[in-house]
């Protein structure tokens, strides 16, 4: 085992003539002196040694952030920031590396006459995929998938050959692309010579996802089901290792049996992993007026058993959802749908219950794990109202923000403390950050007059994207 805190063979040590003990460049010793430097870089580049040296090297790289000039401390924030003890969470209480009230637009990409549902954007924001659907001279409809260089603001290729809308996952490295689509094919690419990788019928993809470890690929499938006279959808979840190309395990989400709800009912609305791929989080897609629960399943380990449902109130439904980068708790928007009468204009009001209006919208949050030491947001909240009640009450739940936007889209900032909110333009059509450890907004990045169909930070947390139906942007310093 190699001792960190000796010099090592490849070390460089400083001496004089005489053979007196010189001055040792490697090592914990090394790392010491190169943080007394004049030049930030220098000083920035030990923070990033000193992390292997235990308890030592993580004193020192506490001790810089507290005392050193704000670039090493946002250099000391990045190498403590995947730590998730109590005693760093503390010390970065309160610090953020970026002020987002000054960033900028850094690019407009135009998405010209092309509708598109889906879009992804790898983690090292190097590379974006999405959907598109046009028409031909003919009237027939083709469905495609768009690869961009983002760096250069390039299209790389276009795959072709849909027979259906595909859903897209796309590995953290932004090298290998996923597509599944309902006709029933699962299908890896290449994004940068477009070769397929390999194409598995597996039945009607309805989502995938893709672990950070670029190895763990997960996909949803819907199924009919007979029996008697009734006819159901069974929604399973499959785990799949990608470099293997191999099914680990399947994952049975359960049975609707609907009556005049083809295509409505069985349908995983929402499928992801925890960063760990401990914790698989998914959600039926839910019919205009019913909320589904949402399941949690702990994967690890080899087990296969569902930890707890969420259960949400009728008429609220939960659009869109994000995983926090520690794996702790996710969050979920509840929009407030009342029902109408088919062509009039009389409102349906639930029975027992007031006429709510647009203001019943809130991100709620909720724990993945119970663990006491994730409580980052207070239970109560001055602003809600009764028909929140019954989830303040359950044991999973952490706070909620009061937004009376539509909710399209969410995403975490790679720390967690900064949640991005993507809205729809009938009632706001915004990209909004917000603080989550003091509740508060922090501005409102850009209006738009079509739908946030896409928000999400790069892997450093200093760029965000967004796209509408028209362009993708990106902000940042």
């Amino acid at each position: 085992m190699i001792d960190f805190t000796s010099p090592q063979s490849n070390d460089v040590v400083l001496s004089n003539s005489k053979g007196d003990r010189g001055l040792v460049l490697g090592g914990i010793e090394g790392v010491k002196q190169r943080l007394s430097s004049d030049v930030e870089a220098v000083r920035i580049e030990a923070l990033s040694q000193a992390s292997q040296y235990g308890r030592e090297g993580l004193d020192l790289i506490i001790k810089a952030f507290h005392e050193d000039t704000e670039a090493v401390r946002r250099g000391a924030y990045f190498c403590l920031r995947d730590r998730q003890t109590p005693e760093i969470r503390r010390i970065l209480q309160g610090y953020y590396p970026w002020d987002w009230k000054s960033c900028k637009n850094l690019f407009t990409y135009p998405i010209k006459n092309n509708f598109f549902q889906y879009l992804v954007i790898s983690k090292n924001g190097l590379i974006c995929a999405f959907h598109c659907m046009f028409l031909d001279d003919r009237k027939k409809l083709h469905c495609i998938v768009k690869i961009l260089d983002l760096l250069n603001l390039r299209k790389i290729r276009t795959l072709t050959g849909f027979k259906s809308i595909p859903k897209l996952a796309i590995t953290t490295d932004g090298q290998t692309l996923i597509t599944g689509e309902y006709g029933g094919n699962i299908t890896a690419w290449n994004t940068q010579t477009g070769a397929k990788l390999f194409s598995r019928s597996v039945g009607a993809v309805t989502n995938v996802a893709i672990g950070d470890d670029n190895e763990t690929l997960v996909f949803s499938t819907n199924l009919p089901v007979l029996e008697s006279e009734r006819v159901g959808w069974e929604t399973q979840v499959e785990i799949w290792n990608l470099p293997e190309q191999k099914r680990l395990k399947s994952v049975s989400i359960g049975i609707d049996w609907e009556e005049n709800q083809f295509n409505q009912y069985g349908n995983t609305h929402f499928i992801d992993l925890s960063p760990h791929n401990e914790i698989l989080l998914c959600q039926a897609f839910a019919s205009q007026y019913d909320s589904k629960p949402v399941d949690i399943w702990n994967i690890a380990e080899g087990r296969n058993r569902k930890s707890y449902t969420l259960k949400f109130p009728k008429y609220y439904r939960n659009k869109c959802f994000a995983i926090a980068p520690n794996g702790l708790y996710f969050a979920t928007p509840m929009t407030y749908t009342s029902p109408y009468i088919p062509n009039t204009s009389h409102r349906l009001v639930p029975e027992n219950s007031r006429d709510r209006t647009v203001r019943d919208r809130a991100i709620t949050l909720w724990k993945l794990h119970k663990d006491p030491e994730i409580d980052l947001l207070e239970k109560s909240s001055g602003d809600r109202n009764d028909a929140y009640e019954s989830i303040v009450r359950e044991k999973q739940f952490l706070g909620l923000l009061q937004d009376n936007g539509d909710i399209t889209c969410l995403a975490f900032s790679p720390d967690g403390k900064i949640l991005a909110v993507g809205s729809h333009p009938i009632l706001d059509g915004e990209v909004k950050l917000w603080d989550l450890e003091s509740r508060k907004k922090i501005c409102t990045l850009t209006r738009e007059n079509s739908p946030i169909k896409f928000v999400g930070f790069n892997q450093d947390g200093n760029i965000l994207y967004t796209a509408t139906q028209n362009n993708l942007k990106a902000w940042g310093f």
